[in-house]
């Protein structure tokens, strides 16, 4: 239920249910199988690294960016449930929403201690080195 509208799930299962990770796991397992690790796929010769988190991915390719957007075109016409989206960078990588370039997640907005705070003035005087270093 959603503003008093009832919706009715016909594919897949909730997000937040116990057995939805598994679920995504056995799905992007059998796909990785079937498609990605494939001796058909076309493309598995330029594939270095993969690594997946349920189901995000890490991927280490080599090739040019033309063939890199070709294999993004490839697996995302593999399965009517599956959609990839692609980020790329020659010189930086992010996973999972860290970037190892920065060591921070795209999406902090670096909150700060307010000085006139009533936290003890050592944790507020250590704070900008543990944050930072």
């Amino acid at each position: 239920m959603f503003e008093n509208d009832m919706f009715i799930q016909q594919k897949g299962t909730a997000m937040g249910r116990k057995m939805a990770p598994n679920y995504a796991n056995l799905y992007v397992g059998l796909f990785e199988k079937n498609v990605i690790f494939s001796p058909n796929n076309s493309f598995l010769r330029h594939i270095k690294y993969w690594k997946r988190f349920i189901d995000d991915v890490y991927l280490l390719c080599q090739g040019t960016a033309k063939e890199l957007h070709r294999f993004h075109s490839f697996i995302n016409t593999r399965s009517e449930h599956l959609k990839f989206t692609l980020t790329f960078d020659e010189h930086e990588t992010s996973f999972l929403d860290i970037d190892k370039e920065g060591g921070g997640k795209p999406t902090d907005i670096n909150f700060l201690l307010r000085g006139d705070s009533f936290h003890p003035t050592l944790l507020k005087k250590s704070l900008p080195i543990s944050q930072y270093s």
